[in-house]
């Protein structure tokens, strides 16, 4: 009897495209009908004993098919209702009766079915066989699938060769959280003697970096944005597990955008096609020249990453390594290597993390023929030596004695030729300390802006500096990096980190920089504010401070009415200044209606505004903002008492900085200022039950102060809620004051004034 079992289940597995099977049981016999091509073919099976099997069969191809597959059956549990037939590939479960369509499970499906999936599929005398089989099936899957696929695998790490192993991985090793993480990033600086010159370097890198994707938070790792001197010198690859089949695509054309940021450097913008949980993105690249720096930190976890540098007859480099994870030098200045590198994850108010994140400095240090020094004051030399010539160039000259020929008031010199510059010229949007300059077609600043051509930021501020100049104001220059290319280091000369110039006016201790779009004259933007740049002038050099006297401003003025039926309105006159300014700019420039904006508050402050007007005064950098609100869904009443918040629209009621302990340094940016004043007006049925206490603190050293104030007088709640910082930066070891500064802010503006209705 065993036999026929046998057999019968090697038909039916080897038959597993889901055909129409018609099965009577008689005795020792069963009669299969088996539906292929439109038609049925007629099986019969008998036992005939001594390891025999005799069987009719309408078909060569059947009978083919019972022999091949005869060596594969491992198991078997017959039922009253049925069989569970098993080989090592498969399991399928057949149910006596009338016509019936075949159910199989495949092993690399076993991890997402339970036995509750066939509850309804199958009789219930199955069902404690077909758990125990899942639960086996489950630990010996991925052995299971090594040897069946193996050869769609390999260990080599070359490009485009992935391993079973990293297909199989459903975590990262080193954070369960992550997901997706980095396999390993590979950068390797090769040495080529063709290429010779400062222009021209002469060397070759390459990259070569594995993704995998865990979760669907993920899957933003799809898209990348590389910066190179090559423009679509890229391969990428996408790994996808498919049962147990990997299927790979390649990056086509249409999904690798490239911007070209200036002559010889590209941004390579990715948009990586399918990709999902399970996913392997494959990436590797080439560039010329020596990168500036190695990232060894990025925000997901990385399992290995390293970078060698050959060596480069006449050139020497200095290295220096930031952040906080250990980086193993191979070989002295030659190759450094880091493993199970943790995820970077910022902080509230903290400058950029490119100040913070596990890295390698690269940077030039000598050359032969080449006058490259090792200080901050040959540095600037350096720079002034090639900001000077667009000065004396003929062009120039006249382009700036046509604008130095308008009238203007000794008094409006500076913001006349702010504002004309400002709308004359065009920003490319790059940011460099110095002119550009082509070594194919050479041109002068003064050629370029004749021409209308876009100029990088330097040129934009250096024409202002020069017009200034004309015009009798004293002017020097400041070269510095921005708050995104990280703070400089006054110990460690680092030319090519400077990668903006802006202006400085001594006489007047203002700053000028054309390139930001909400930039005023002495208004410095926020990516500007990065702790110090470096004077440039022809005699000397200096360090200075780049701070800014401007702040992060809102004053409001509240009138809030209760009815007697306890419905509540308000008018709000609001001023956003300066930096608070810039940012409602912004906000309003991306969706330009006065409508659009008005959604945005009400749905932010769960508030009705039944009537809104901006006054927007770009000049003088504030914009006004007068508003009618229903507020009935933003307070609460309850048992006939009133549960109101007094400051409308305030920051901080929730304090950003919840951990005990902080790793990087506080950097609120610039200082803040905010002024709230609140009057309530209450009903004669109504009377005041609660106030918040008043409270006052001040930051060490007079730094900032907080103060609240509440009274009640007749039928009139006044609020007044200042809160002011002035000192930008704080240490770690600062970091307790400034959490119990802002607890105690938070707190205050949580808590309510309560309400009630007299009752007689």
């Amino acid at each position: 009897m065993r036999f026929f079992f046998y057999s019968f289940f090697f038909l039916i597995t080897s038959l597993s495209f889901g055909q129409d099977l018609l099965i009577t049981k008689s005795g020792d016999s069963l009669y299969v009908d088996l539906k292929t091509k439109k038609r049925f073919e007629f099986i019969t099976y008998l036992d005939v004993g001594n390891g025999k099997i005799d069987y009719r069969i309408g078909t060569e191809k059947v009978k083919t098919y019972i022999e091949d597959y005869f060596v594969k059956f491992t198991d078997l549990m017959i039922t009253t209702d049925g069989m569970i037939l098993r080989s090592d590939s498969s399991l399928t479960i057949l149910n006596y009766g009338d016509t019936v369509r075949l159910h199989e499970v495949h092993p690399s499906q076993i991890k997402s079915i339970t036995p509750d999936y066939w509850k309804d599929q199958i009789p219930k005398s199955h069902y404690t066989y077909l758990g125990s089989f899942i639960e086996e099936q489950q630990k010996v899957l991925e052995i299971d699938r090594a040897k069946r696929y193996d050869k769609q695998f390999s260990n080599s790490g070359k490009f485009g060769e992935i391993s079973l192993e990293e297909a199989m991985m459903t975590h990262c090793p080193i954070d369960s959280s992550a997901g997706a993480f980095i396999l390993f990033d590979k950068g390797e600086f090769q040495y080529l003697p063709s290429g010779s010159g400062y222009f021209f370097s002469p060397g070759q890198f390459s990259r070569h970096l594995r993704i995998k994707i865990l979760k669907p938070s993920g899957t933003r790792w799809g898209n990348w944005t590389v910066r190179s001197s090559e423009s679509g010198n890229f391969n990428i690859m996408v790994f996808n597990l498919e049962g147990d089949v990997l299927v790979s695509e390649k990056l086509k054309a249409k999904d690798h955008y490239t911007e070209e940021l200036v002559n010889g450097y590209y941004f390579n913008k990715m948009f990586i096609p399918d990709v999902k949980v399970g996913t392997i993105i494959d990436i590797q690249y080439l560039s010329r020249g020596m990168p500036r720096e190695w990232q060894f930190q990025v925000e997901i976890p990385t399992l290995h990453s390293e970078i060698s540098i050959e060596a480069i007859p006449n050139l020497r480099f200095s290295y220096s390594i930031t952040g906080f994870h250990p980086i193993l030098p191979i070989a002295p200045n030659r190759h450094w290597i880091a493993k199970n590198i943790p995820a970077f994850h910022g902080e509230n108010f903290m400058s950029h993390e490119v100040n913070f994140v596990s890295k390698l400095n690269i940077q030039m240090e000598e050359a032969s023929q080449l006058n490259i020094s090792k200080t901050w004051e040959g540095v600037s030399k350096l720079i002034w030596d090639l900001i000077q010539p667009n000065s004396k160039n003929k062009d120039l000259r006249n382009f700036l004695e046509g604008v130095g020929a308008l009238e203007m008031a000794p008094s409006e010199i500076i913001d006349t030729s702010f504002y004309y510059l400002k709308e004359k010229l065009k920003w490319s949007g790059v940011y460099q300390a110095v002119p550009f300059v082509s070594i194919y077609k050479p041109k002068s600043l003064g050629e370029r802006i004749q021409a209308g051509e876009e100029l990088n930021s330097a040129e934009m501020n250096l024409a202002l500096a020069y017009l200034l100049e004309e015009l009798g104001v004293r002017v020097l220059r400041v070269a510095l990096s921005t708050r995104d290319n990280g703070i400089l280091n006054p110990l460690y000369p680092e030319r090519d980190k400077l990668n903006h110039l802006i202006c400085y006016l001594p006489d007047q201790q203002i700053f000028l920089d054309l390139n930001d779009k909400y930039a005023i004259p002495g208004f410095l933007p926020e990516n500007v504010l990065n702790h110090q740049g470096r004077i440039i002038s022809k005699d000397s050099s200096a360090w200075i401070d780049l701070k800014t006297k401007d702040m992060k401003q809102v004053q409001q003025v509240t009138n809030i009415t209760v009815d007697e039926n306890f419905h509540v309105s308000a008018s709000v006159q609001r001023r956003l200044k300066e930096y608070e300014y810039v940012e409602w700019a912004k906000v309003y420039e991306e969706l330009q209606t006065d409508e659009a904006y008005e959604g945005t508050l009400n749905e932010l402050y769960n508030f009705k505004i039944e009537k809104l007007n901006l006054t927007d005064e770009k000049g003088e950098h504030y914009v006004n903002q007068e508003m009618t609100l229903d507020l009935d869904d933003q307070v609460m009443v309850f048992d006939n008492e009133l549960f109101i918040h007094p400051i409308l629209m305030a920051e901080f009621s929730n304090n950003p900085f919840k951990s005990e302990s902080r790793k990087y340094p506080v950097d609120f940016i610039y200082p803040i200022k905010k002024y709230y004043m609140t009057t309530i007006t209450l009903p004669e049925n109504a009377m005041v039950t609660s106030l918040p206490k008043p409270e006052a603190i001040k930051l060490e050293n007079g730094f900032g102060n907080f103060t609240f104030v509440c009274s009640s007088v007749g039928n009139k709640i006044q609020v007044q809620y200042l809160m002011d910082i002035r000192k930008t930066t704080y240490t770690e070891v600062e970091y307790y004051g400034i959490k119990s500064f802002f607890d105690a802010i938070s707190n205050k503006l949580q808590e309510q004034i309560i309400i009630a209705k007299n009752q007689g």
